[in-house]
């Protein structure tokens, strides 16, 4: 065999073919949960006939005499439907355990104290109408309240809701108007009496006269507790001889307690 010649130069351009038949259109008829369903419903089928199982698209094949799956066929996503009505309330659960314990809160008592004792007055002192009796101070809260030691008066600094009480350990004078004794909590810009107590008293014993209620301090008012019974009065201790104590804070003869509750 002689060796390979040179490489020929490239033919002309055949002539085009002839167009393919078209294709055949399809028409989905319905749809079936299984193929088993759908051939035993239809067996048989006609070109272009077409039926959905599970999303499938199968198409009936003239020339194979079947239906042919030819894959999954699937349209644009519909709106979104309106919101169904809510369903009935499913019966209680079960309690979960029981959670862990939270830490300890803090404890934060505005109040104030004032406390008056026989050792400041081991001999009492006389009270005559409208004085304010004396207030020593104890414990109080700066930022709400002022004391003032020259006139007896209680100065409150911020605006709010105070429960206050107050005892007051005291017998009539000799020369009494009335047999009445009358403690009361004033409000000396208006001589308004917020809370007040009153018992019939004697000038031989000393008795207890206790006072309590809430009011609405506003800033600046100043309020002072005075003998408002028309007789004087003397501020001395009640008979303690029985008091398994000898201190004289188990024995004051005028205390006032002041607790702020709200803003």
């Amino acid at each position: 065999m002689g060796p390979t010649g040179p490489q020929g130069e490239m033919g002309p351009t055949g002539e085009a073919g002839i167009n393919g038949k078209d294709g055949t259109s399809v028409t989905i008829l319905g749809s079936y949960d299984t193929y088993q369903e759908l051939i035993t419903a239809h067996p048989q089928g006609e070109t272009g006939n077409s039926y959905l199982v599970q999303g499938d698209l199968y198409v009936w094949s003239k020339e194979n005499g079947q239906w042919i799956n030819v894959g999954t066929i699937r349209g644009p996503m519909g709106p979104q439907g309106l919101q169904g009505e809510t369903g009935p309330m499913g019966p209680q659960g079960l309690q979960g355990p029981k959670g862990d314990a939270g830490p300890a809160g803090s404890l934060n008592i505005l109040a104030s104290l004032f406390m008056t004792t026989k050792a400041n007055y081991p001999s009492g002192l006389e009270i005559e109408p409208l004085d304010n009796l004396p207030l020593e101070l104890e414990a109080y809260n700066t930022n709400d309240i002022y004391l003032s030691s020259q006139n007896d008066t209680i100065t409150f600094l911020k605006s709010g809701t105070y429960f206050i009480s107050f005892l007051v350990s005291a017998r009539l004078k000799d020369n009494l108007t009335s047999n009445i004794m009358a403690i009361g909590l004033k409000k000396l810009t208006d001589t308004t009496i917020y809370i007040s107590s009153s018992i019939v008293g004697n000038t031989n014993n000393a008795s207890l006269l206790i006072g309590y209620g809430i009011i609405n301090a506003s800033q600046t008012d100043w309020f002072a507790l005075q003998n408002i019974g028309s007789s004087s009065l003397i501020i001395e201790g009640v008979n303690n001889l029985n008091s398994l104590s000898s201190s004289t804070y188990a024995n004051p003869i005028v205390s006032v307690y002041i607790q702020k509750l709200k803003d």
